[in-house]
C-alpha cells in the first residue's frame, strides 16, 4: 500500500492515480528524481494541498450561457467544498453555414484537501 502525499488516502501499490483525489503517482516519481525524496517530503508537509476540477458549460449559438445552469453549477460545487478560481471562454466564430458551434465557458475549481498548520 502507498499513501497519497496530497490527501493521505491509502492506495494499492500498482495504482497510478489516487482513488480519492486523483493525484498522479507517476508525476511524483518524476519530481522525486528531480528534487529528492527528503525535499519532496518537506514541500508536501509544509504546504497546503489542492485538487482541481474543470467544468464546461455549453453556450448557445449567440454565445449566451444559461445563468440558471451556471448558478446551479457554482452552488453544487461550493456545497462540495470547491471554489471557483478561474474561468474562460472557448469561443469559435459562428457561421450560419456551420452545423455546430464550439462556444463554451470553462470553469476551473479548486479544493483544499490538506491545510498546513502554521
Amino acid at each position: 500500500m502507498k499513501k497519497c502525499p496530497v490527501c493521505g488516502e491509502l492506495n494499492g501499490d500498482n495504482v497510478s492515480k489516487c482513488f480519492s483525489c486523483f493525484f498522479d503517482f507517476t508525476k511524483e516519481e518524476k519530481i522525486v528524481e528531480q528534487i529528492g525524496k527528503e525535499n519532496l517530503a518537506t514541500i508536501f508537509d509544509k504546504n497546503d494541498r489542492y485538487v482541481y476540477d474543470a467544468v464546461s458549460l455549453s453556450a448557445s449559438k449567440s454565445g449566451a450561457i444559461d445563468t440558471n445552469e451556471l448558478v446551479k453549477t457554482l452552488n453544487n460545487k461550493a456545497a462540495e467544498g470547491w471554489r471557483l478560481v478561474s474561468s474562460f471562454g472557448n469561443e469559435a466564430d459562428y457561421s450560419p453555414a456551420s452545423t455546430s458551434s464550439a462556444n463554451q465557458k470553462v470553469l476551473i475549481f479548486e479544493k483544499c484537501v490538506y491545510r498546513y498548520k502554521r
